[in-house]
């Protein structure tokens, strides 16, 4: 049988450390020596050149529906008067929950020339889970366990991930770079009739803004929802339809509780999630958007014989988190 309805309340938020202690190491701990020194300083004196990488991410999430099994109607369900249909239902059971989020991922390279007292420094990446008591219409699913998802919420970098050493000419570039991506996209498509042609028809494809999506769960029942036009986000045009989909995390069968998170999920999905920013892989954007090429904005797209990666953050490394 079905669960009984969530509870409805306010949501409130918590703040739990994934990771352990301040995680601080300075002088030459854990700094690679430049090729050919004795010692981390090597050649070079207290006002460099250095190298200075730095590391941050974040994720923002809401639980969302993955499918529904929904009670079917047929014409004896209508009658002329009373609720239509009369027996007045579209409930159904739900065959399980992920999550859909956004990834915001930064990492540098830089040289510097400034002056240090010690001939390195280095501190890992650190996390911080943020979860909501309640999912995105105020319905609360239990007490939310220090350190994992919840229902909604956001995980963020605690301590950047920070390391300074003599620079090396022979390996060492200097490079900026961010990645803004989605688990989850939706496309409008098909050849509606276009006034300024008359009755010719026209094919129609057009992104729909990522932020809009999560929020909204019914977007994610697979095809159930389209036969309710009152749950679309946009004004769809006739004879087109909205495409949704959803790369989503943490997955979990049945009705959703609280208390299947665990701090586990959290800490797999950080490292996924790091490997997804190098290569796009699962993530998606519309500023990525070809109606011919990469009709789902995704990230990882190849244009010719490579990918871009001009939106992505090639050289994050999934390695330098600490969950220590």
């Amino acid at each position: 049988m079905p669960l009984p309805a969530p509870t409805p309340q306010v949501a409130n938020n918590t703040q739990y450390g994934v990771s352990g202690g301040a995680g601080y190491m300075d002088g030459t701990s854990g700094i690679n020596f430049v090729s050919g020194a004795t010692s981390a300083l090597g050649d070079f004196d207290v006002s460099g050149p250095w190298s200075i990488e730095s590391q941050e991410l974040k994720l923002t999430y809401y639980r969302v529906p993955t499918a529904l099994s929904r009670n079917t109607l047929t014409d004896a369900d209508f009658t002329l008067s009373g609720f239509s249909p009369s027996v007045n239902t579209v409930s159904g059971y739900l065959y399980g929950t992920e999550l859909a989020f956004c990834v915001e991922a930064a990492v540098s390279k830089s040289k510097s020339y400034d002056p240090y007292t010690t001939s390195g420094y280095h501190q890992p990446q650190k996390f911080q889970v943020n979860p909501l008591s309640a999912d995105a219409n105020g319905n609360s699913y239990g007490n939310v366990s220090a350190g994992t998802f919840g229902p909604a919420g956001t995980v963020t970098t605690s301590q950047k991930f920070f390391n300074r050493r003599p620079w090396d000419d022979a390996v060492d570039t200097v490079y900026d770079q961010t990645c803004v991506g989605y688990s989850h996209y939706g496309v409008v498509s098909g050849v509606p009739v276009s006034p300024a042609y008359g009755s010719e028809l026209q094919v129609y494809v057009q992104p729909v803004p990522s932020t809009a999506f999560a929020m909204k769960q019914s977007l994610f029942l697979g095809n159930e929802w389209k036969g309710f036009n009152e749950l679309s986000p946009i004004t769809v045009p006739d004879n087109c339809n909205l495409v949704v989909g959803n790369e989503g995390l943490a997955g979990d069968g049945g009705a959703y509780t609280a208390q299947s998170d665990t701090t586990a999920d959290v800490l797999w999905a950080l490292d996924f999630v790091g490997t997804c920013v190098q290569s796009g892989f699962k993530l998606h954007n519309s500023v990525r958007f070809n109606p011919d090429h990469n009709w789902n904005g995704s990230l990882g797209w190849y244009h010719g014989a490579t990918i871009d990666y001009s939106l992505l953050c090639a050289d994050y490394n999934p390695n330098r988190h600490d969950y220590s």
